[in-house]
């Protein structure tokens, strides 16, 4: 693909609608009965606020640099404002199988409502992980709010209401029910590559996925917090960063 550099590039138009009845995760190879199971049901992946149900409408700009690595910019296309996304969650639960109804509910009735500025991902042939070597990292740079979060957390005889997330500096907006605004936006920086375990400096283990997240100040309320059906009030929280977590996952022996 470094052949195609300095070229005009692609574009890419896309409406998204998207509606999964189930993911199922086991740790047995198989997920037989008694395995034991994490299963998210009735997902639903549209707009927020489109009034088809689509997932705005988004355009995919892809570029090769001169350097090789391989750009791709997400934009809502034919306008300047943010894209809307939705997501919907029947259950997230337990079970002793892959196929087999939901035992325990951890989550239900989950609706999340976001807004989605630029965001730009990024295939680059470097890597900062230490003991990445060559293998390369995507670099992932986005802009986001959250406009109204949902969910009933079964498992602890509790709901949660009107969760909204912006950048710092706006939880007044956010408290009082104001439109969240392009410039009320959180931007992050995230990197994901291969790398040495954290618990391995010395890269004596096999390599991990490795995760590390940039700075961003957000603000988020929480209008109300319900516990065994009645509400037990608010929480604000300003100022939240998470700049310097870094993560590995692997799979154990």
């Amino acid at each position: 693909m470094r052949n195609v550099s300095g070229q005009a590039g692609v574009t890419l138009e896309l409406d998204v609608r998207a509606d999964i009845e189930r993911v199922a995760y086991s740790q047995n190879a198989d997920g037989v009965q008694g395995a034991g199971a994490l299963l998210v049901d009735g997902i639903a992946l549209g707009g927020a606020r489109d009034g088809n149900g689509d997932l705005g409408s988004l355009e995919f700009q892809i570029d090769i640099e001169a350097n090789g690595d391989a750009v791709i910019g997400l934009t809502n296309r034919g306008s300047d404002e943010p894209f809307n996304m939705g997501v919907d969650i029947d259950a997230i639960g337990l079970s002793d199988s892959m196929t087999g109804d939901i035992q325990t509910t951890l989550i239900s009735n989950l609706q999340l409502d976001a807004l989605v500025g630029d965001t730009t991902i990024t295939a680059t042939n470097s890597n900062p992980f230490e003991g990445g070597g060559d293998t390369g990292s995507i670099v992932l740079e986005t802009a986001f709010a959250v406009d109204n979060l949902e969910a009933d957390v079964d498992i602890l005889a509790m709901r949660i209401e009107d969760v909204r997330v912006a950048a710092g500096g706006n939880l007044a907006t956010l408290r009082d029910g104001g439109a969240i605004t392009e410039s009320m936006l959180a931007t992050n920086t995230i990197t994901i590559g291969a790398g040495n375990r954290l618990s391995d400096t010395a890269g004596a283990e096999p390599q991990a996925l490795r995760v590390s997240v940039g700075d961003s100040d957000l603000d988020v309320w929480m209008g109300d917090i319900q516990i065994g059906g009645g509400s037990v009030g608010s929480v604000a929280i300003q100022g939240l960063s998470m700049a310097g977590t870094e993560m590995a996952v692997y799979g154990r022996d």
